[in-house]
């Protein structure tokens, strides 16, 4: 019987992860996958960014229309702002079943969406294919914050990286990819500083550090991010008058 992604993914929450390994499993991560290559080249880019919200985070509409329009994704229209014109790409999201709507208002407007679990890790190692982004912190299966840096593997350059918080209100860490053939891992006893304050830095075009109550181990150098264009530090209790003077001579900067 021919399904939809989103009467698979009922399917699943009903059946439980006991099928993780299951043929029925393996078609609905196919039919995903070939709903992710139907898309329209627009609406690609973001749909891989939403890898960055954590399984069970409720999303809100205006941050992410914003994000959305800050990362270049959205063009500019004659009759619309390209805020506007984002919240017609969630719109369309909604349409397609990727988002589930948690809050509507009034006039059917979603002013709330979740992503289910299986598709966020479908867009997880979409990213980590396409070296769309680069996950530092990325949590355990238990939960504890490890200190690791996760980039696609054949590729040396960060273009947008996400720091995962290490204590968040909100439901689970996102999911890291662990397969071997779609990330290296760089651990700190492999001199992870050295990474960061290195040439991986220099090409980073976005830092989105979603809730990082906690200041990140091992230190982002703001000062080394010479080509940073979107810098969204939601929640960042922790940054010093050094951090932030750094952040003032970053010449590129277009969207704090």
């Amino acid at each position: 019987e021919n399904k939809t992604p989103a009467e698979w993914m009922k399917v699943c929450d009903r059946l439980g992860s006991g099928l993780s390994t299951s043929a029925m499993m393996e078609r609905m991560r196919r039919i995903m996958s070939l709903s992710y290559h139907d898309l329209p080249y627009h609406l690609k880019a973001c749909f891989l960014y939403l890898s960055v919200f954590r399984e069970g985070y409720e999303i809100k509409r205006g941050p992410l229309v914003r994000r959305w329009a800050a990362e270049g994704f959205v063009g500019g229209r004659r009759e619309c702002t390209p805020e506007e014109a984002a919240g017609k790409y969630l719109d369309e999201f909604v349409g397609r079943s990727i988002f589930t709507p948690t809050r509507v208002v009034s006039n059917s407007v979603v002013r709330c969406c979740k992503v289910h679990d299986i598709m966020l890790e479908m867009m997880t190692e979409k990213c980590m294919e396409e070296n769309f982004i680069s996950l530092l912190g990325s949590p355990s299966k238990h939960g504890h914050q490890q200190h690791a840096m996760m980039v696609a593997a054949g590729h040396d350059k960060i273009r947008r990286l996400f720091v995962h918080g290490a204590h968040t209100s909100q439901g689970k860490q996102a999911g890291g990819v662990h397969d071997k053939h779609l990330c290296r891992r760089i651990k700190k006893d492999e001199e992870q500083d050295d990474v960061l304050s290195s040439g991986y830095l220099s090409c980073v075009r976005s830092l989105l550090m979603l809730r990082c109550i906690e200041k990140p181990i091992p230190v982002i150098n703001f000062a080394k991010l010479k080509l940073i264009r979107v810098l969204d530090l939601e929640g960042c209790r922790w940054l010093s008058n050094h951090d932030l003077e750094d952040i003032c001579k970053l010449s590129l900067l277009r969207y704090l």
